[in-house]
């Protein structure tokens, strides 16, 4: 009897968390450079607000539902330039969104979703090259079948280095195949828009739930458990 109830817990435990391991989701392919929000201020001002920045990512580059943590962008070499990322305060906002790639509006407020979340407050002044990534401090559930990913980033007390100024790029994607970007100077409540998003690397864990496969095969080896179980009972009587 407790070998078959040991059994019946290896297969619950295997069923539930089978398939379940990290992932790395790239969004964009490198065409060219984007300074925008983190190596370059062209407010013209370097207390307050200095940029909102927003970038839409099509869900269909992502899987099943996941959880964000971990968010990665890369230095352009081809462009020479400073690849330290500028000093400031940067507050990351994830959430899903009805835009569409190349169909984000010039009013922020109506791209962001519902579950419009701040999931980091980051500090610049690390460099870029070769990447630089940011650990979120509130990792974020995602679901592509609720709409496309939105990312925001509105930074504060940057100093005011000019685009082309001697900064450098990150890589960016220009093809608005499955990213495009939303920004504004300071504190704009209009944003300018175009294709060229930064590419990005989520790291993500899947969400433990059980589907309704590994459902089946549960139900399955449950079954043949206890038909196990009652002819191994039956033989005992017998004897």
């Amino acid at each position: 009897m407790k070998l078959f109830l040991r059994l019946g817990v290896m297969v619950v435990i295997f069923l539930l968390t089978c398939g379940l391991a990290s992932a790395d989701t790239t969004v964009g392919a490198t065409t060219g450079g984007n300074c925008f929000p983190f190596l370059c201020n062209d407010s013209g001002v370097s207390t307050g607000q200095t940029i909102d920045y927003q970038q839409v990512y099509s869900s269909s580059a992502f899987g099943a539902t996941q959880s964000i943590n971990t968010l990665s962008f890369y230095f352009n070499p081809n462009f020479g330039g400073t690849s330290n990322v500028l000093s400031g305060t940067y507050d990351i906002y994830l959430s899903t969104t009805a835009a569409t790639v190349n169909g984000l509006s010039s009013d922020p407020t109506a791209n962001r979703g519902g579950d419009y979340t701040l999931v980091d407050v980051f500090t610049g002044l690390v460099d870029s090259n070769p990447s630089f990534a940011i650990a979120l401090t509130s990792p974020f559930s995602y679901d592509p079948t609720s709409g496309n990913l939105l990312l925001e980033v509105i930074a504060s007390d940057q100093p005011n280095v000019l685009n082309g100024s001697g900064n450098g790029y990150l890589e960016a994607d220009s093809t608005g195949a499955t990213t495009s970007r939303a920004w504004g100077y300071g504190s704009s409540i209009s944003l300018n828009t175009d294709s060229n998003g930064l590419v990005t690397t989520f790291s993500t864990s899947p969400i433990a739930t059980a589907e309704p496969g590994s459902i089946t095969l549960l139900g399955i080896g449950l079954i043949a458990l206890f038909s196990c179980r009652k002819v191994l009972n039956g033989s005992r009587v017998a004897a």
